[in-house]
């Protein structure tokens, strides 16, 4: 029950910043804040956490037990390294696993299926991160917990980076009219991750990172276009309700966007 009012409440604090920010500053403006399919993902945003604390759990396990292991000394060196590089190292060594599993998620067949219903999303809002299918999320976020675990960061440093997580997450979604200026080029803003989202085939497969906005630029998967895009979400049609879309996955078979833009070009 404590677990479950803590989840509740950073909800409604994240609802208490966002909604007047998106209200006040609009990226896309619309007749009705409350757009379609808000209750799902409040739905998504109130069950889902009970299956991804289960998994996270585990993966945080294994990653302390192989580092005690496998870098004993090194996990000692880390934990013993100033808070501020710990938590600097901490949140670039889980965004680079974050972007190389996300961008595995496009790419292999078996873990699109989990990971389109996150890309169904046609109207981005805060609310709208929510939408992940529980393995999805296990799988990409379980990556950057295992790799800090393993490397020893200090628990208050971990405190700090699942902070970063938990605000930063927001932005990315967030129907906010925001570039970031020159700090786009380090840091995910709201602009850029919209793009990762658009059902623009020049955006398909690009944006991957979740707070270094330059790890895309290192490995070739910027991109950047003036304004906002027009159209969210994919070609596939993904069903309508929770169980549906917890379901969905094992019935079907999707194919990522940049696959079926490969597929026409050669054709």
């Amino acid at each position: 029950m404590e677990f479950l009012l803590h989840h509740l409440q950073n909800l409604l604090m994240i609802g208490v910043v966002f909604v007047p920010l998106e209200l006040l500053f609009p990226a896309w403006k619309r007749e009705h804040y409350l757009r379609d399919q808000w209750r799902t993902d409040m739905t998504f945003a109130l069950v889902n956490v009970f299956f991804i604390a289960v998994g996270l759990i585990l993966m945080l396990a294994a990653g302390m037990a192989a580092g005690s292991a496998l870098i004993p000394g090194a996990q000692a060196w880390i934990a013993g390294q100033a808070l501020w590089a710990q938590v600097l190292f901490g949140v670039l060594v889980a965004d680079l696993c974050w972007y190389w599993t996300h961008r595995l998620a496009h790419r292999v067949p078996l873990l699109w299926r989990f990971h389109a219903i996150h890309h169904s999303i046609e109207h981005m809002d805060w609310m709208a991160g929510h939408r992940v299918h529980p393995l999805d999320q296990i799988v990409t976020r379980g990556s950057s917990l295992f790799a800090m675990s393993f490397l020893g960061i200090a628990p208050a440093a971990f405190a700090i980076v699942g902070l970063v997580f938990l605000w930063h997450g927001p932005v990315h979604h967030a129907n906010l009219r925001f570039r970031g200026g020159f700090l786009r080029h380090i840091i995910v803003f709201s602009e850029f991750h919209h793009w990762h989202h658009a059902n623009h085939r020049e955006a398909y497969d690009r944006n991957f990172a979740a707070h270094f906005s330059f790890l895309d630029r290192l490995f070739g998967t910027w991109f950047e276009s003036n304004g906002e895009p027009e159209k969210m979400g994919i070609p596939e049609r993904i069903p309508v309700g929770y169980v549906d879309m917890l379901l969905y996955p094992f019935k079907s078979h999707p194919i990522a966007p940049e696959a079926e833009a490969a597929a026409d070009a050669a054709s």
